[in-house]
């Protein structure tokens, strides 16, 4: 994803600090294939800091918990995009509510079968 890797050097990220995954198209396979790219490259996972979209996030971060070691802390660090939905405002728009109900209900059915594995682990 070019955007975001030019956004990252904007920033004064150096180009080298930049792993890419550009193969993915859906959020399980980003997952795996970053931590491919990132394995490869000799990274080990200890915090990382995952950007997405403000209303992606919630389901991003399960996502890449089933996927990453399990000790791998994950910051989140959201975007607004074209849409400018955030976590403040995305129930004050129809547009708004639809997305984030199509989020839950995706929440619902990737992990509804994994909740009870969850406990007490």
């Amino acid at each position: 994803m070019d955007f975001l890797y030019n956004v990252g050097l904007k920033l004064g990220v150096p180009h080298k600090a930049i792993l890419k995954e550009n193969r993915a198209t859906n959020t399980f396979e980003n997952a795996r294939f970053s931590w491919d790219v990132m394995t490869e490259a000799g990274v080990k996972a200890e915090k990382v800091i995952l950007v997405c979209k403000a209303g992606h996030a919630c389901r991003a971060l399960l996502t890449y918990k089933t996927v990453f070691p399990k000790e791998t802390q994950f910051h989140i660090a959201p975007v607004i995009d074209k849409t400018g939905i955030s976590k403040e405002n995305w129930y004050l728009t129809e547009e708004g509510i639809k997305r984030i109900m199509m989020e839950v209900e995706k929440i619902g059915r990737y992990f509804g079968h994994h909740i009870p594995n969850w406990v007490n682990q």
